[in-house]
């Protein structure tokens, strides 16, 4: 195998071990030795690819980032609809699918978060691109949410942040509750009432 392959493997490695200790352990509890073992190699190999143990917290950030607008910007692309198209990006942000750490860590992004720093700045950019998104396909809805597209996208961020919220303090459940129950709450005020169907299931159930 190619060097720099090996190199890309490996780092692979430790950022999936890293997005798993990260999840049930907790970031501040968490040590590099850790996620060297859960990755199944050597300190060092650890320290060859990142230099500090929030380089890979941010790694993840970003991933998580990436993935969660690549989900926003395609709900939005594909429905042409204003309506349903937002109902779709509210279902798509909010969606986590079974066998996920992800809700978990993102409770590790906020604590981190609050610390400032890189990992807030990071978290706070995405959160603003994302709004940013979701109030012009709010504001293209028109008369249906007067005048009022910011407040619908905070809406909808509140509708993703709830359902992270409950399947990451509740793992055993198959699927959140609270998507469903705040999207009613914003279509109703929007005018366009619509149930929202979202597939997300507790972490590492």
């Amino acid at each position: 195998m190619h060097r720099m392959e090996k190199r890309t493997l490996t780092r692979a490695r430790l950022v999936e071990a890293a997005l798993n200790v990260f999840a049930f352990e907790g970031y501040e509890h968490a040590t590099v030795d850790d996620i060297a073992r859960a990755a199944g190699l050597s300190k060092g190999a650890f320290y060859f690819n990142f230099n500090t143990k929030e380089e890979v917290l941010l790694e993840l950030l970003s991933r998580w980032a990436d993935e969660r607008s690549s989900l926003l910007h395609a709900a939005f692309a594909f429905e042409r609809d204003a309506g349903t198209r937002l109902r779709a990006m509210a279902e798509a942000l909010a969606a986590y699918r079974g066998g996920t750490n992800w809700p978990p860590l993102v409770l590790e992004f906020w604590s981190q978060a609050l610390r400032a720093g890189e990992v807030g700045r990071r978290l706070g950019q995405a959160y603003r691109d994302w709004r940013k998104l979701l109030a012009t396909a709010a504001a293209e809805a028109g008369d249906a949410v007067a005048g009022r597209p910011g407040q619908v996208a905070d809406a909808i961020l509140a509708i993703h942040d709830g359902a992270v919220s409950e399947i990451a303090l509740g793992r055993t459940r198959g699927t959140t509750r609270a998507a469903p129950a705040l999207w009613a709450m914003v279509a109703a005020g929007i005018g366009r009432p619509a149930p929202l169907r979202v597939e997300a299931a507790a972490a590492g159930a």
